[in-house]
Protein backbone atom coordinates (compact mmCIF):
# COMPACT_ATOMS: atom_id res chain seq x y z
CA UNK A 1 0.00 0.00 0.00
CA UNK A 2 1.11 3.05 -0.77
CA UNK A 3 -0.47 7.24 0.09
CA UNK A 4 1.28 9.90 -2.31
CA UNK A 5 -0.83 12.74 -1.53
CA UNK A 6 -3.94 13.68 0.44
CA UNK A 7 -6.50 13.10 -1.16
CA UNK A 8 -10.50 12.42 -1.10
CA UNK A 9 -12.67 9.07 -0.59
CA UNK A 10 -16.21 9.82 0.02
CA UNK A 11 -18.50 7.11 1.43
CA UNK A 12 -21.66 7.54 2.28
CA UNK A 13 -23.24 5.74 6.11
CA UNK A 14 -25.31 3.60 5.99
CA UNK A 15 -28.80 5.06 6.77
CA UNK A 16 -29.44 3.22 9.72
CA UNK A 17 -27.02 2.92 13.00
CA UNK A 18 -25.88 -0.39 14.79
CA UNK A 19 -28.60 -0.60 16.89
CA UNK A 20 -31.29 0.18 14.08
CA UNK A 21 -32.41 3.50 14.75
CA UNK A 22 -32.99 5.99 12.03
CA UNK A 23 -29.96 8.91 12.02
CA UNK A 24 -31.08 12.17 12.34
CA UNK A 25 -29.73 14.56 9.40
CA UNK A 26 -27.25 15.32 10.78
CA UNK A 27 -25.68 11.81 11.43
CA UNK A 28 -26.59 11.09 7.56
CA UNK A 29 -24.53 13.73 6.70
CA UNK A 30 -21.96 12.96 8.75
CA UNK A 31 -19.79 10.90 5.69
CA UNK A 32 -16.70 9.19 5.83
CA UNK A 33 -13.94 11.22 4.72
CA UNK A 34 -10.74 9.18 4.00
CA UNK A 35 -7.43 10.51 3.12
CA UNK A 36 -6.69 8.14 0.68
CA UNK A 37 -4.72 5.20 -0.21
CA UNK A 38 -3.72 7.22 -4.32
CA UNK A 39 -1.22 7.71 -7.11
CA UNK A 40 -2.00 10.92 -7.74
CA UNK A 41 0.66 14.17 -6.06
CA UNK A 42 -1.28 17.29 -4.83
CA UNK A 43 -0.87 20.76 -5.53
CA UNK A 44 0.67 22.50 -8.27
CA UNK A 45 3.85 22.74 -10.51
CA UNK A 46 5.12 25.54 -8.22
CA UNK A 47 4.95 22.81 -5.10
CA UNK A 48 6.93 19.91 -7.03
CA UNK A 49 9.59 18.92 -5.96
CA UNK A 50 12.17 17.10 -8.90
CA UNK A 51 12.79 14.25 -6.78
CA UNK A 52 14.20 10.79 -8.71
CA UNK A 53 12.78 7.10 -8.05
CA UNK A 54 15.68 5.23 -6.01
CA UNK A 55 16.27 1.60 -6.83
CA UNK A 56 15.66 -0.37 -4.26
CA UNK A 57 18.84 -0.96 -2.87
CA UNK A 58 19.35 2.89 -2.06
CA UNK A 59 15.93 3.25 0.23
CA UNK A 60 17.74 1.39 3.33
CA UNK A 61 19.55 2.79 6.45
CA UNK A 62 21.28 -0.71 7.82
CA UNK A 63 21.54 0.51 10.95
CA UNK A 64 22.09 -1.83 13.61
CA UNK A 65 18.86 -4.04 14.74
CA UNK A 66 16.75 -2.47 17.94
CA UNK A 67 17.63 -4.67 21.18
CA UNK A 68 14.58 -7.04 21.72
CA UNK A 69 15.60 -8.73 24.78
CA UNK A 70 13.05 -7.01 27.35
CA UNK A 71 10.15 -8.31 25.21
CA UNK A 72 12.25 -11.49 25.12
CA UNK A 73 11.98 -11.47 29.08
CA UNK A 74 8.88 -10.28 29.69
CA UNK A 75 7.38 -12.95 27.08
CA UNK A 76 9.51 -15.56 29.28
CA UNK A 77 8.48 -14.24 32.56
CA UNK A 78 4.95 -14.85 31.28
CA UNK A 79 5.04 -18.22 30.59
CA UNK A 80 6.82 -19.46 33.57
CA UNK A 81 4.25 -17.30 35.74
CA UNK A 82 1.39 -19.16 33.39
CA UNK A 83 -0.21 -16.14 33.00
CA UNK A 84 -3.15 -15.89 30.51
CA UNK A 85 -4.41 -12.80 31.62
CA UNK A 86 -5.11 -9.97 28.67
CA UNK A 87 -1.85 -7.62 28.99
CA UNK A 88 -2.85 -3.89 28.31
CA UNK A 89 -1.25 -2.02 25.47
CA UNK A 90 1.69 0.10 26.60
CA UNK A 91 0.69 3.65 27.26
CA UNK A 92 -2.74 3.40 27.44
CA UNK A 93 -5.03 4.10 30.75
CA UNK A 94 -8.17 3.23 31.20
CA UNK A 95 -10.85 6.31 29.46
CA UNK A 96 -8.39 7.64 27.81
CA UNK A 97 -10.19 6.28 24.77
CA UNK A 98 -13.09 8.30 25.30
CA UNK A 99 -11.20 11.97 26.09
CA UNK A 100 -11.40 14.60 23.54
CA UNK A 101 -8.72 16.82 21.55
CA UNK A 102 -8.35 20.28 23.54
CA UNK A 103 -5.17 21.78 22.75
CA UNK A 104 -2.99 21.60 20.10
CA UNK A 105 -0.49 19.25 21.62
CA UNK A 106 -1.04 17.04 19.18
CA UNK A 107 1.14 19.50 16.92
CA UNK A 108 4.75 18.50 15.67
CA UNK A 109 7.47 21.60 15.97
CA UNK A 110 10.07 21.45 13.13
CA UNK A 111 11.53 25.19 13.14
CA UNK A 112 14.80 23.85 11.39
CA UNK A 113 13.17 22.87 7.96
CA UNK A 114 11.11 26.09 7.64
CA UNK A 115 13.59 27.54 5.32
CA UNK A 116 14.73 24.46 3.97
CA UNK A 117 15.58 23.91 0.47
CA UNK A 118 14.28 20.92 -0.01
CA UNK A 119 10.19 21.80 -0.43
CA UNK A 120 9.05 18.69 1.34
CA UNK A 121 11.11 19.62 4.37
CA UNK A 122 10.14 23.23 3.95
CA UNK A 123 5.99 22.44 4.62
CA UNK A 124 6.55 19.49 6.80
CA UNK A 125 5.10 21.14 9.95
CA UNK A 126 2.02 22.58 8.45
CA UNK A 127 1.25 19.97 6.75
CA UNK A 128 1.05 17.56 9.34
CA UNK A 129 -0.65 19.96 11.62
CA UNK A 130 -3.55 20.78 8.99
CA UNK A 131 -4.21 16.74 8.71
CA UNK A 132 -4.11 16.37 12.22
CA UNK A 133 -6.51 19.36 13.49
CA UNK A 134 -8.44 17.77 10.51
CA UNK A 135 -8.72 14.25 11.90
CA UNK A 136 -8.67 14.85 15.22
CA UNK A 137 -11.85 17.94 15.11
CA UNK A 138 -13.41 14.94 13.14
CA UNK A 139 -12.89 12.77 16.11
CA UNK A 140 -14.59 15.10 18.25
CA UNK A 141 -17.88 15.18 16.27
CA UNK A 142 -18.09 11.75 16.41
CA UNK A 143 -18.55 11.71 19.88
CA UNK A 144 -21.60 13.71 19.82
CA UNK A 145 -23.31 10.98 17.33
CA UNK A 146 -21.90 8.18 19.34
CA UNK A 147 -23.45 10.33 22.58
CA UNK A 148 -20.20 9.52 24.29
CA UNK A 149 -19.80 13.46 24.86
CA UNK A 150 -22.26 16.63 24.80
CA UNK A 151 -22.66 18.88 22.12
CA UNK A 152 -21.34 21.54 24.71
CA UNK A 153 -18.52 20.12 25.01
CA UNK A 154 -17.31 19.12 21.43
CA UNK A 155 -17.93 22.95 20.61
CA UNK A 156 -16.20 24.04 23.41
CA UNK A 157 -13.17 21.75 22.19
CA UNK A 158 -13.59 22.88 18.71
CA UNK A 159 -13.23 26.35 20.15
CA UNK A 160 -9.89 25.91 22.78
CA UNK A 161 -7.89 24.54 19.58
CA UNK A 162 -6.53 27.46 18.41
CA UNK A 163 -5.07 27.58 14.87
CA UNK A 164 -1.72 29.88 15.23
CA UNK A 165 0.37 26.80 15.31
CA UNK A 166 0.75 27.04 11.39
CA UNK A 167 2.40 29.28 9.72
CA UNK A 168 1.06 29.85 6.37
CA UNK A 169 -0.96 32.56 6.56
CA UNK A 170 -3.76 31.36 3.88
CA UNK A 171 -4.11 27.79 5.40
CA UNK A 172 -4.51 29.66 8.85
CA UNK A 173 -7.64 31.36 7.51
CA UNK A 174 -9.18 28.33 6.22
CA UNK A 175 -8.57 26.48 9.19
CA UNK A 176 -10.59 28.98 10.78
CA UNK A 177 -13.27 28.15 8.54
CA UNK A 178 -13.03 24.85 8.95
CA UNK A 179 -13.33 25.40 12.92
CA UNK A 180 -16.13 28.07 12.53
CA UNK A 181 -18.16 25.44 10.18
CA UNK A 182 -18.19 22.80 12.54
CA UNK A 183 -19.19 24.67 15.29
CA UNK A 184 -22.58 26.11 12.99
CA UNK A 185 -23.55 22.87 12.13
CA UNK A 186 -23.30 21.52 15.68
CA UNK A 187 -25.22 24.05 16.67
CA UNK A 188 -27.92 24.52 14.26
CA UNK A 189 -31.12 22.84 15.34
CA UNK A 190 -31.88 19.64 13.08
CA UNK A 191 -35.54 20.71 12.04
CA UNK A 192 -33.00 23.94 10.26
CA UNK A 193 -30.53 21.58 8.81
CA UNK A 194 -30.43 21.35 4.76
CA UNK A 195 -28.65 19.29 2.63
CA UNK A 196 -24.95 21.65 2.61
CA UNK A 197 -25.20 21.72 6.48
CA UNK A 198 -23.16 18.24 6.46
CA UNK A 199 -19.92 17.36 7.58
CA UNK A 200 -19.03 15.97 4.11
CA UNK A 201 -18.75 19.27 2.69
CA UNK A 202 -17.08 20.75 5.84
CA UNK A 203 -14.38 18.63 5.81
CA UNK A 204 -13.71 18.09 1.81
CA UNK A 205 -13.57 21.52 1.68
CA UNK A 206 -10.86 21.80 4.52
CA UNK A 207 -9.20 18.69 2.68
CA UNK A 208 -8.89 20.86 -0.85
CA UNK A 209 -7.51 23.84 0.99
CA UNK A 210 -4.35 21.47 2.55
CA UNK A 211 -4.27 20.09 -0.67
CA UNK A 212 -3.59 23.67 -2.27
CA UNK A 213 0.05 23.91 0.27
CA UNK A 214 0.82 20.13 -0.23
CA UNK A 215 3.81 19.25 -2.34
CA UNK A 216 4.20 17.11 -5.47
CA UNK A 217 7.11 14.77 -5.09
CA UNK A 218 7.47 12.67 -7.78
CA UNK A 219 6.37 13.18 -11.42
CA UNK A 220 6.69 10.01 -13.09
CA UNK A 221 3.18 7.79 -11.45
CA UNK A 222 4.50 4.57 -13.46
CA UNK A 223 8.33 4.44 -11.93
CA UNK A 224 6.97 5.88 -8.39
CA UNK A 225 4.67 2.63 -8.93
CA UNK A 226 7.42 -0.02 -9.80
CA UNK A 227 9.54 1.35 -7.32
CA UNK A 228 6.79 0.89 -4.34
CA UNK A 229 6.04 -2.98 -5.52
CA UNK A 230 10.20 -3.58 -6.06
CA UNK A 231 10.76 -2.64 -2.18
CA UNK A 232 7.92 -4.40 -1.10
CA UNK A 233 8.76 -7.44 -2.50
CA UNK A 234 11.94 -7.15 -1.36
CA UNK A 235 11.32 -6.47 2.62
CA UNK A 236 9.11 -9.40 2.03
CA UNK A 237 11.47 -11.76 0.45
CA UNK A 238 14.52 -10.01 3.46
CA UNK A 239 14.13 -12.52 6.05
CA UNK A 240 11.88 -15.41 4.19
CA UNK A 241 13.93 -17.96 5.58
CA UNK A 242 13.74 -16.68 9.22
CA UNK A 243 9.57 -16.18 8.67
CA UNK A 244 9.66 -20.03 7.56
CA UNK A 245 11.03 -20.89 11.12
CA UNK A 246 8.66 -19.30 12.63
CA UNK A 247 5.97 -20.79 10.62
CA UNK A 248 7.33 -24.57 11.03
CA UNK A 249 7.46 -24.19 14.92
CA UNK A 250 5.33 -25.58 17.23
CA UNK A 251 1.96 -23.03 18.20
CA UNK A 252 3.40 -23.22 22.14
CA UNK A 253 6.86 -22.32 20.84
CA UNK A 254 5.94 -19.73 17.90
CA UNK A 255 6.21 -16.60 19.34
CA UNK A 256 9.27 -17.22 21.37
CA UNK A 257 11.23 -18.62 17.99
CA UNK A 258 10.12 -15.20 16.47
CA UNK A 259 11.41 -13.14 19.29
CA UNK A 260 14.32 -14.78 19.24
CA UNK A 261 14.52 -14.71 15.41
CA UNK A 262 13.69 -10.65 15.60
CA UNK A 263 16.90 -10.05 18.09
CA UNK A 264 18.87 -11.92 15.75
CA UNK A 265 18.47 -10.12 13.23
CA UNK A 266 21.44 -8.33 11.10
CA UNK A 267 19.98 -5.24 11.48
CA UNK A 268 16.63 -2.83 11.52
CA UNK A 269 15.56 -3.30 7.92
CA UNK A 270 15.98 -6.73 8.40
CA UNK A 271 13.51 -6.42 11.81
CA UNK A 272 11.12 -4.60 9.70
CA UNK A 273 10.92 -7.30 7.15
CA UNK A 274 10.30 -9.87 9.36
CA UNK A 275 7.77 -7.81 11.68
CA UNK A 276 5.93 -6.96 8.75
CA UNK A 277 5.74 -11.19 7.61
CA UNK A 278 4.74 -12.10 10.80
CA UNK A 279 2.09 -9.50 11.73
CA UNK A 280 0.68 -10.06 8.32
CA UNK A 281 0.77 -13.91 8.63
CA UNK A 282 -2.47 -16.50 9.52
CA UNK A 283 -0.48 -17.59 12.37
CA UNK A 284 0.17 -14.32 14.46
CA UNK A 285 -3.62 -13.88 14.89
CA UNK A 286 -3.07 -14.93 18.31
CA UNK A 287 0.20 -13.04 19.36
CA UNK A 288 -1.44 -9.71 19.01
CA UNK A 289 -0.23 -8.23 22.18
CA UNK A 290 3.45 -9.72 21.34
CA UNK A 291 3.47 -7.92 17.70
CA UNK A 292 2.00 -4.95 19.14
CA UNK A 293 5.06 -4.82 21.46
CA UNK A 294 7.25 -5.25 19.37
CA UNK A 295 5.77 -2.60 16.84
CA UNK A 296 6.34 -0.21 19.38
CA UNK A 297 10.00 -0.63 20.22
CA UNK A 298 10.83 -0.27 16.73
CA UNK A 299 9.07 2.64 16.11
CA UNK A 300 10.50 4.52 19.33
CA UNK A 301 14.00 3.15 18.18
CA UNK A 302 13.58 6.21 15.89
CA UNK A 303 15.14 4.12 13.51
CA UNK A 304 13.90 4.47 9.66
CA UNK A 305 12.65 2.15 7.18
CA UNK A 306 10.69 3.07 3.49
CA UNK A 307 7.48 1.07 5.18
CA UNK A 308 7.99 2.07 8.79
CA UNK A 309 4.12 4.02 8.05
CA UNK A 310 3.17 0.00 7.89
CA UNK A 311 4.06 -1.14 10.79
CA UNK A 312 2.50 2.44 12.60
CA UNK A 313 -1.18 1.31 10.99
CA UNK A 314 -0.42 -2.51 11.67
CA UNK A 315 0.22 -1.06 15.45
CA UNK A 316 -2.47 1.22 15.51
CA UNK A 317 -5.35 -1.70 14.21
CA UNK A 318 -3.95 -4.25 15.92
CA UNK A 319 -4.28 -2.25 19.26
CA UNK A 320 -7.49 -1.05 18.40
CA UNK A 321 -8.66 -4.78 18.25
CA UNK A 322 -7.13 -5.98 21.43
CA UNK A 323 -9.32 -2.51 23.26
CA UNK A 324 -12.24 -3.21 21.19
CA UNK A 325 -14.09 -3.59 18.16
CA UNK A 326 -17.48 -1.83 19.01
CA UNK A 327 -18.52 1.95 18.12
CA UNK A 328 -18.53 3.06 21.05
CA UNK A 329 -15.00 1.15 22.39
CA UNK A 330 -12.50 3.18 24.04
CA UNK A 331 -10.83 4.56 20.84
CA UNK A 332 -7.48 6.50 22.26
CA UNK A 333 -6.33 8.15 18.91
CA UNK A 334 -4.46 10.70 21.18
CA UNK A 335 -2.35 7.48 21.75
CA UNK A 336 -2.12 6.55 18.44
CA UNK A 337 -1.23 10.00 17.09
CA UNK A 338 1.54 10.01 19.73
CA UNK A 339 3.15 7.37 17.60
CA UNK A 340 2.33 8.62 14.57
CA UNK A 341 4.30 11.96 15.38
CA UNK A 342 7.17 9.98 16.25
CA UNK A 343 7.55 7.83 12.76
CA UNK A 344 6.58 11.27 10.85
CA UNK A 345 9.69 13.18 12.97
CA UNK A 346 11.53 9.69 11.78
CA UNK A 347 10.69 9.95 7.68
CA UNK A 348 11.67 13.86 8.03
CA UNK A 349 15.36 13.04 9.62
CA UNK A 350 15.42 10.65 6.82
CA UNK A 351 14.30 13.31 3.98
CA UNK A 352 16.94 15.90 5.75
CA UNK A 353 19.85 13.29 4.84
CA UNK A 354 18.55 11.76 1.26
CA UNK A 355 16.88 15.09 0.07
CA UNK A 356 15.43 13.13 -3.24
CA UNK A 357 14.36 9.75 -0.78
CA UNK A 358 11.01 9.94 -2.86
CA UNK A 359 10.07 6.25 -0.60
CA UNK A 360 10.38 8.46 2.79
CA UNK A 361 8.26 11.78 1.44
CA UNK A 362 5.74 8.76 0.63
CA UNK A 363 6.07 7.15 4.24
CA UNK A 364 5.79 10.57 5.74
CA UNK A 365 2.73 11.29 3.54
CA UNK A 366 1.07 8.65 4.49
CA UNK A 367 1.85 8.86 8.65
CA UNK A 368 -0.20 12.67 8.02
CA UNK A 369 -2.52 11.74 5.95
CA UNK A 370 -4.14 8.90 7.17
CA UNK A 371 -7.37 9.61 9.06
CA UNK A 372 -7.82 8.63 13.31
CA UNK A 373 -9.53 5.69 13.84
CA UNK A 374 -13.21 6.19 12.86
CA UNK A 375 -16.19 5.74 15.16
CA UNK A 376 -18.88 5.82 11.88
CA UNK A 377 -16.97 4.64 9.30
CA UNK A 378 -17.13 1.74 7.05
CA UNK A 379 -17.97 -1.27 8.77
CA UNK A 380 -21.52 -0.98 9.64
CA UNK A 381 -21.02 -2.56 13.26
CA UNK A 382 -17.91 -1.27 14.81
CA UNK A 383 -15.33 1.04 14.14
CA UNK A 384 -12.73 1.10 11.51
CA UNK A 385 -10.00 -0.55 13.29
CA UNK A 386 -11.65 -4.26 12.30
CA UNK A 387 -11.69 -2.75 8.86
CA UNK A 388 -8.18 -1.63 8.92
CA UNK A 389 -6.88 -5.18 10.44
CA UNK A 390 -8.38 -6.90 7.03
CA UNK A 391 -6.91 -4.46 4.79
CA UNK A 392 -3.66 -3.94 6.07
CA UNK A 393 -2.72 -7.74 7.16
CA UNK A 394 -5.09 -9.67 4.62
CA UNK A 395 -2.88 -12.98 4.96
CA UNK A 396 -4.59 -13.34 8.27
CA UNK A 397 -7.62 -14.52 6.75
CA UNK A 398 -6.72 -16.31 3.42
CA UNK A 399 -10.25 -17.92 3.10
CA UNK A 400 -11.93 -14.76 2.49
Amino acid sequence: MCVTSLNIIILCTFAKESNGCVMDKKKRAFWIIVVAITLFGCGGEKHQTNSTIQQPDGVFNYEKPVDLSDVMAAYEERMANEESDWMEPEGWTEGMGYELFKDTSFAVSVPQYQDSKQPFLQGAEDFYNSCALMHNLRSNVEMVFRELSTEEDVVKSIREIGVDFLHNKDLRERAQVFKDSLIIVLQKPDEESGEEDNFNNIIAHFTQDIEEHAVQFYTDEEAFVDSLDSVGNLMQKMTEKQFQIYRSSSEDQRVKVMLEQLNQCDNFDQQCSLFLNWANSQESSDEDEWVVMVAERLMRSGKYNPMLFNIWLDWRCLTQGMLGASRDSEIPNQMYNQMRKICYLTCLKRIEAYPQDVLAMNSAAVLAGRVNILRIGRFMFGNDGIIEIHEFMPNRFPEE
